[in-house]
Formats: structure tokens, C-alpha cells, sequence
């Protein structure tokens, strides 16, 4: 299918949301463009067929570009689902080689990833030849920014890869006391990595720990 960034559920993950649709029938609309082409929701229009259903809810998403289509896809599934560190990555070599004008801040953004992160996969999809390198790159406002900062940045963070970015984000979910989170902060800054997001997350997750705690 045209627009099905993701490849297809595992089969006990698609039996269990047949069976929750059953169920409770699509909590969450499945979105078309003009023409009738799936921008997402492609399992749950499959389910519908099967089960018979043809009262679902939908949202149809008129007047978007064939790289916008692409972009709203990929964002969608990189909020929702629950993707391997691998996906993830395919998912921002995707978004970049689309769309290689965009700002790695704007690409981030879209996503919900780090800037480093988009820099550093921005930088070896350049080593391989699969994008071009360019030295302006478009801002939000459209107009054309100088790119010297972005590689600056991945430079900078160079000691922090990619697998250990998802790395972290994996300990930081399966971390079970503060102490644990508390070692990651002293990873994190010990690495010099750009620590916004993923110590955001850790003080999320001791916030939890805590309460739980409590109760």
C-alpha cells in the first residue's frame, strides 16, 4: 500500500487488535487523502473489511504534497507505534532523503527525535553518497539558513551514537528504582550529549517511580 511506511503487524499483534476492534469497534480514525489513498490505518481498514464493519471513523487530509503525505505517515506511526531501534533509524533516513532541504531541527521536530540524532544520520547517509550535502538548509519560515551549525552539532556529539542514543532510551524504560535513572544522568552528561529529551524522560520516570511509591 501506497503510503504504509511500516511493514506489516506481527500476526499475534494484528490478532489482538482485530480482536479489541471486534470489540469495541476503531477508536482511532483511519485517514485518507482526497483520493481515497490510506495516509493511515491500513491494519485497521484491513480488519474493517474482514469483520464487516463499513461505519468506521475517518479524517480525509486534503491538499497535502506527495512528500507531506509521506512526512504525516511517518510521523504518525513514530508517536504511536512501538518501533525497534533499527525502525526508528529507517524512519529518519526516510524523512531526510524526502525532504533533504529541511533543517535537521525541522526534521527532529517532526519526528520527535533529537537534533544530534538527525545530524548524525544526516552525516552517514552523506558518507554513502545517498543525499547530497548542502550548506543552507530551509527553516520553517521558508527561507534558506546557513548548515554549518547542524554539522557543527554532530561533530559535537559524535561520542554519542545513535545506537547508544536508543540504548539509553531503552535502560531508561526498563529502569525500575531512581537509582538506576540517576546513573543515566551521570552517563548522559558524562557523554556530552545534547540531554534535553532523554533527561526530560528520566525526570519523567522518577516523577512515576515516586508516586508509585507513595501509593
Amino acid at each position: 500500500m501506497k503510503y504504509q511506511v511500516m511493514p506489516d503487524m506481527a500476526q499475534d499483534e494484528y490478532d489482538a487488535l482485530k480482536e479489541d476492534i471486534a470489540e469495541r469497534g476503531v477508536m482511532v480514525p483511519i485517514e485518507f487523502d482526497e483520493n481515497g489513498n490510506v495516509l493511515d490505518g491500513h491494519h485497521r481498514l484491513k480488519i474493517c473489511a474482514e469483520l464487516g464493519i463499513e461505519d468506521y471513523p475517518k479524517i480525509i487530509r486534503a491538499g497535502m504534497s506527495e512528500a507531506e503525505k509521506w512526512t504525516h505517515a511517518r510521523k504518525l506511526n513514530m508517536a504511536r507505534r512501538h518501533l525497534t531501534r533499527e525502525q526508528r533509524r529507517e524512519m529518519i533516513r526516510s524523512q531526510i532523503k524526502d525532504t533533504p532541504e529541511l533543517s535537521d531541527r525541522q526534521i527532529a521536530k517532526i519526528l520527535g527525535v533529537s537534533n544530534s540524532t538527525v545530524g548524525i544520520i544526516r552525516r552517514d547517509l552523506i558518507e554513502d553518497g545517498q543525499v547530497c550535502e548542502s550548506h543552507t538548509s530551509m527553516g520553517a519560515d521558508g527561507k534558506a539558513y546557513k548548515r554549518h551549525h547542524e554539522t557543527e552539532t554532530a561533530n559535537k556529539f559524535v561520542l554519542f551514537t545513535v545506537d547508544d542514543y536508543y540504548a539509553i532510551r531503552e535502560r531508561i524504560a526498563s529502569a525500575n528504582d531512581e537509582d538506576e535513572l540517576r546513573e543515566i544522568i551521570r552517563i548522559l552528561k558524562e557523554a556530552q550529549y545534547d540531554q534535553a529529551e532523554v533527561l526530560l524522560e528520566v525526570e519523567r520516570k522518577i516523577r512515576e517511580l515516586t508516586k508509585n511509591n507513595k501509593n
